[in-house]
């Protein structure tokens, strides 16, 4: 194998080789979806996951490999040697890169070069992914390792958005109940101190769905997200979400105001990711808005949509307004992802609507989201 070719494979086997431990234990599952021959292994050598492209270069099939030692495609007389590596792997997570020869189910010879992740699935069983480059086609292979690594890539991102996200929006839930628990220690209860009890199975129940979206968000990254559409009143989420953020509001002096000429808009949607979205744009909003001022939320029906203006005193800064709705855009948030108005546009055109903002310094910003009523074809 031409020298420069034999590095550059090198080189790309241990990108998917790093991309693959940092899934972590999510690497198992994901075999069977990569465009280059792999496989899984158990601590004795035994395949227990292979994927399409590794059947189909040894010839093959899932049912024939399936619980067999990885030895069977090697040559007799290198079996014991390769079943010593692969203990010493096991034992060091440590894979000897480099070109081997292997044998198919027909008994032809063929030269390929090898790498291996050593991963622990979500049962914290140790395994090894083999992934390989059949090295007699050195262009074909070539591009098709290249699809490996951004496949990989991609879901990685994907995946450290959602839990970026979860880990943001899990702080207000749970730091909510804590405080709560501890202003209720003390008996007699007021009032004040039952409605903050009250609140406390809604709180652990928000930080529950909190979970659910992780998957949603994940989803809808990778294009492949279906809204759960059932009769939603937008009027109503309005006055629960302003009732749960109230006690945020308050400690920059703000209050909220929700405009609406009439008791419902109902409209159909994902309940779960509606909220999710109308939340970080009123969090936002609080966040955004100078102390001492008023939060306006105007809900209407118009045609066939409804719409939601979100307005604040606050300006948008110059210099991301170009890019307010790309991921990790922020200023001057302590604890600010920059994903609150991207994953709000993502959800928003996930729905058949859209979502755009106004901002100056004498009318303050206007956050406007239009949702069709009765989205079709979803």
């Amino acid at each position: 194998m031409d020298y420069s070719y034999k590095s550059l494979i090198s080189a790309r086997l241990d990108s998917v080789k790093e991309l693959l431990e940092k899934k972590g234990r999510n690497a198992v599952s994901f075999v069977k979806k990569l465009p280059i021959p792999a496989c899984v292994t158990d601590d004795k050598g035994i395949f227990t996951e292979i994927n399409e492209a590794y059947c189909n270069f040894y010839g093959y099939t899932q049912e024939e490999m399936l619980g067999k030692h990885f030895t069977m495609v090697v040559p007799e007389e290198k079996r014991a040697y390769l079943a010593e590596l692969h203990d010493l792997f096991m034992g060091q997570k440590y894979e000897l890169q480099a070109e081997w020869v292997v044998v198919d189910k027909y008994g032809k010879e063929k030269h390929i070069f090898a790498n291996a992740a050593y991963v622990v699935d979500t049962a914290l069983n140790a395994h090894k992914i083999t992934f390989l480059i059949d090295v007699t086609e050195n262009k074909k292979e070539k591009e098709l390792l290249e699809k490996t690594i951004g496949q990989l890539e991609e879901n990685l991102q994907t995946r450290e958005l959602a839990e970026a996200i979860l880990i943001h929006d899990m702080r207000k839930p749970i730091g909510s109940i804590i405080n709560i628990i501890d202003i209720i220690q003390d008996p007699p209860f007021d009032e004040e101190m039952l409605e903050l009890y009250r609140m406390i199975p809604e709180l652990a129940t928000k930080a529950l769905h909190l979970i659910e979206a992780y998957n949603g968000i994940h989803r809808m990254e990778k294009g492949c997200y279906s809204p759960d559409l059932k009769p939603l009143d937008m009027v109503g989420l309005t006055h629960k979400l302003i009732k749960y953020l109230t006690p945020e509001a308050r400690r920059k002096s703000i209050a909220f105001a929700v405009k609406t000429e009439t008791d419902q808009i109902v409209l159909h949607a994902d309940a779960l990711y509606i909220e999710f979205m109308l939340e970080n744009l009123l969090t936002n909003a609080i966040q955004a808005s100078p102390l001492k001022e008023k939060i306006t939320v105007e809900l209407r029906r118009e045609s066939r949509n409804a719409v939601i203006n979100v307005h604040n005193f606050g300006t948008v800064p110059d210099k991301i307004r170009a890019r307010f709705f790309d991921k990790y855009v922020t200023q001057g948030k302590t604890r600010g992802t920059g994903l609150g108005t991207y994953i709000a546009k993502m959800i928003a055109t996930n729905h058949q609507g859209n979502i755009s903002f106004t901002t100056s310094e004498e009318q303050g910003t206007v956050v406007t989201v239009i949702l069709p009523l009765e989205p079709t074809g979803i």
